[in-house]
């Protein structure tokens, strides 16, 4: 990305240069193109600073977030304070155990041998699913 951004700027630099000529010429050489005009000790320390922080952001942003798993179940507050005596908070719990039990069926039909069987109980899951989902769009 920074090396595509440094060759727009220098295109567009080219076409500014051809379109206002000497006028555009004495800009360029009063103003700094990337880094802030420095004594040549501070330019490299500001060069260096920007380049380093290029690999850790990077890092920050593709790494996953440690506090999460793939096999961990989210649990949040809101879904721990439904109360149950409410019509849509019942609707809501009702629907959590049918989720549940849903998905200790799918994880049962990679255990299933009888092809067959197998296809019954995914025929039959992906009804319920489809079910609890038009129930859910209401």
């Amino acid at each position: 990305l920074v090396f595509m951004y440094a060759r727009l700027a220098l295109r567009e630099e080219q076409d500014a240069l051809a379109e206002f000529g000497e006028e555009y010429g004495n800009y360029r050489q009063r103003t700094p193109a990337f880094f802030p005009r420095f004594s040549d000790k501070y330019r490299l320390a500001a060069a260096i600073l920007f380049i380093a922080t290029i690999p850790a952001a990077i890092a920050f942003t593709s790494s996953p977030d440690r506090n999460i798993t793939s096999n961990t179940a989210l649990q949040s507050d809101a879904a721990a304070s439904i109360d149950a005596s409410d019509p849509r908070g019942a609707e809501m719990n009702q629907a959590r155990v049918r989720v549940l039990a849903l998905k200790s069926q799918a994880q049962g039909l990679a255990d299933t041998g009888d092809p067959v069987l197998r296809r019954d109980l995914i025929r039959i899951h992906l009804d319920e699913v489809h079910r609890i989902n038009a129930a859910s769009t209401r």
